[in-house]
């Protein structure tokens, strides 16, 4: 009797806490592992579990990392239509997306997109702690002349005729998210060369 007790618990005690790890797995808890020291069955059961979690941990961490991918994707794709759209609408000759981008204290205008002609070698140009606060405060389209800061526009369109035709900055529409500028949309003359009308200034 105290044999058939013995090898009783021998195999009950390993299932009991092979059925624990699987109630912790199923609420969730993808941490958890059971000792596999045996090589019979019920040690074999205990690796392929413990195979099974690794597993599922991985897969979780892969799908974490996608939906924040097609988040980012489908932000950055967002932004781009929504510049598009403006230089469209606008009729402008050429147009430049810019993001503003903090790195520790300092801000930076990043270029991310150009239209019709495309920027392809990334452009930085890090804004002055008075520029930075003049942009960040501008929720309305303004000139480089409305600013206090002109010498950082004329920097940044220095660097972007290096690449495209862009006469000159005529009109910047800041990007706003959440009540705080994140970009700019830097807008050449247009096409007809009759000037931004005060009706499409209003539409930016």
């Amino acid at each position: 009797v105290m044999i058939s007790i013995l090898f009783g618990r021998r195999f009950t005690k390993p299932l009991n806490k092979l059925s624990s790890a699987m109630i912790a797995i199923s609420k969730g808890d993808l941490a958890v592992e059971v000792e596999s020291r045996s090589n019979d069955e019920i040690g074999d059961l205990a690796r392929s579990f413990n195979y099974m979690t690794t597993r599922l941990r991985e897969k979780t961490a892969i799908d974490d990392f996608s939906r924040d991918l097609v988040f980012s994707l489908e932000h950055s794709q967002l932004i781009q239509m929504v510049a598009d759209r403006i230089v469209e609408y606008m009729g402008a000759s050429q147009g430049a997306l810019f993001l503003l981008q903090p790195q520790g204290k300092d801000l930076f205008a990043v270029s991310k997109w150009g239209w019709p002609n495309r920027i392809d070698r990334k452009i930085s140009i890090k804004f002055s702690p008075q520029k930075q606060m003049e942009c960040l405060r501008r929720t309305e389209p303004f000139t480089p002349q409305d600013t206090e800061q002109q010498d950082q526009f004329s920097n940044v369109l220095q660097r972007l005729q290096l690449q495209v035709e862009f006469e000159q900055i005529d009109l910047i529409a800041p990007l706003v998210s959440h009540g705080e500028t994140i970009g700019f949309v830097l807008l050449a003359p247009e096409l007809d060369e009759t000037g931004y009308d005060p009706d499409e200034k209003m539409f930016l």
